[in-house]
């Protein structure tokens, strides 16, 4: 859950092209009901843990022994390996 209270982010495996793991970011409306925003592509393996960060700006999520970075409304910005 993002701090906003309005946000959250899963992992998910990605239904077309199924060997690939994303993040998928949802919207929460005042009336409890989910709608996805948008989609983060993680990697091949299962996403292991998701983390939203405190700033409401970035977003990571670990696959593949990598720390994948991304900006919540943008693009990666970072892969740590080995991690």
């Amino acid at each position: 859950m993002l701090p906003d209270g309005a946000r959250f982010i899963s992992g998910a495996l990605n239904r077309e092209e199924p060997s690939t793991e994303t993040l998928k970011l949802w919207k929460i409306d005042g009336t409890g009901k989910s709608t996805w925003e948008r989609t983060f592509e993680v990697g091949t393996q299962a996403v292991l843990s998701v983390v939203a960060l405190s700033d409401e700006r970035f977003a990571v999520g670990l696959a593949n022994n990598e720390v994948r970075l991304y900006r919540v409304n943008g693009p990666h910005v970072h892969t740590f390996l080995g991690h």
